[in-house]
């Protein structure tokens, strides 16, 4: 008997003699060849590829690959068509529209807040058009002070035009009301 197999511990021949009562003794001769293992790669870098002894079939596994890159500024993702981590940086630019420089420590300071802010040039301006901050710095903020005097209660005009990391530019215009 010729048989095949995918498990190389089946290989071999295996001889079996069955006496009989009457002296007619039957030998049975299994002669087990080996099925060669299959390539399973199925060239998809989003599976792991085995081949099964016990089934001769070859196995796909799905993975999932973890691409958290512990930077809480980036925005992390697989690429199933490329088999690649992307690690996008976040872009925000908060502005908030009222302050209270008043010294009790909550909103003394306004300022420009977000994630990959490159560049800036940031103006503020009084109701009769005057400048009474000015700065390229995009961790400046402004004490409610112009001149070393506090500014009146009321409503500023601002003016923020920068870039952010990836060279996109921004222009934002908008008011800010000063309460103490």
């Amino acid at each position: 008997i010729n048989q095949t197999s995918c498990n190389p511990a089946d290989v071999g021949t295996v001889i079996n003699t069955f006496p009989s009562v009457w002296g007619c003794d039957s030998i049975v001769t299994i002669i087990t060849t080996l099925i060669p293992s299959l390539d399973c790669n199925d060239n998809n870098c989003n599976t792991t590829d085995t081949y099964n002894d016990l089934t001769c079939q070859c196995e796909h596994t799905n993975i999932s690959p973890s691409c958290n890159d512990n930077n809480p500024n980036t925005l992390d993702t697989y690429n199933q068509s490329t088999c690649e981590c992307l690690h996008t940086e976040l872009i925000t630019l908060l502005l908030p529209n009222a302050f209270s420089p008043n010294n009790d420590g909550v909103n003394d300071f306004w300022g420009i807040t977000g994630l990959g802010i490159n560049t800036i040039y940031l103006s503020i301006c009084n109701r009769w058009g005057e400048k009474v901050f000015e700065t390229h710095n995009p961790t400046d903020t402004w004490d409610g002070k112009y001149k070393s005097f506090n500014c009146e209660i009321g409503v500023y005009a601002y003016y923020v035009t920068g870039t952010f990391n990836n060279n996109e530019t921004f222009v934002r215009k908008g008011n800010i009301s000063l309460v103490r």
